[in-house]
């Protein structure tokens, strides 16, 4: 906490500690949830780490690089705290609702246009609950479809050509379709 007290670019937050009374949780949690919340603990703190630095956090959240001060001793209460926040993540199968949230930064584009294609919006995300999601998604594995893939370097004319091949695909069949491009740039001004 002194570290963070220092003035200027060394520290320039006001902290003070204090000390939360130790309290015995029972939790319910089946062996298969205990060992799969060690599991989204050790991918939390991978994400948490990797977090970019200096980015906004709404009012209620707490910067990336003060979680990373905070969890870099292993065995501090707010490391064991943050373990059995993922036990009971995993037991009641539901994440902190302020996580769900998140606050939007109008940042100007100066692009000489009016209204909503002149701003950029930034979404300010609670960083821990940024790195649990991550984690989540980090061990998923995507379904992928034999007509469609999003492999990177595509662009919106290989989107366009590949519904026009299902709409041929269609009409050969003698099956009706209607299809429907917008460019919602032009259409919202």
């Amino acid at each position: 906490m002194d570290r963070l007290a220092q003035p200027g670019p060394r520290g320039g937050c006001s902290a003070k500690g204090f000390q939360l009374p130790r309290q015995q949780q029972t939790t319910n949690c089946h062996f298969q949830e205990t060992e799969q919340a060690a599991v989204d603990y050790d991918n939390l703190l991978f994400k948490l780490h990797k977090a970019k630095p200096r980015k906004q956090t709404p009012p209620w959240g707490v910067p990336a690089e003060v979680w990373q001060l905070l969890l870099a001793n292993k065995d501090s209460q707010i490391a064991l705290d943050l373990q059995s926040l993922c036990h009971h993540i995993r037991a009641t199968a539901s994440t902190p609702h302020v996580w769900h949230h998140s606050m939007t930064a109008q940042i100007p584009k100066y692009n000489g246009e009016s209204g909503p294609s002149s701003m950029r919006l930034i979404n300010e995300l609670d960083p821990i609950g940024c790195a649990w999601f991550a984690a989540l998604w980090m061990n998923a594995t995507p379904g992928t479809f034999y007509f469609a893939h999003a492999a990177p370097g595509h662009r919106r004319e290989q989107a366009i050509l590949q519904q026009r091949l299902l709409g041929w695909r269609l009409a050969t069949a003698g099956l009706s379709f209607v299809m429907t491009k917008i460019r919602l740039k032009r259409w919202m001004m």
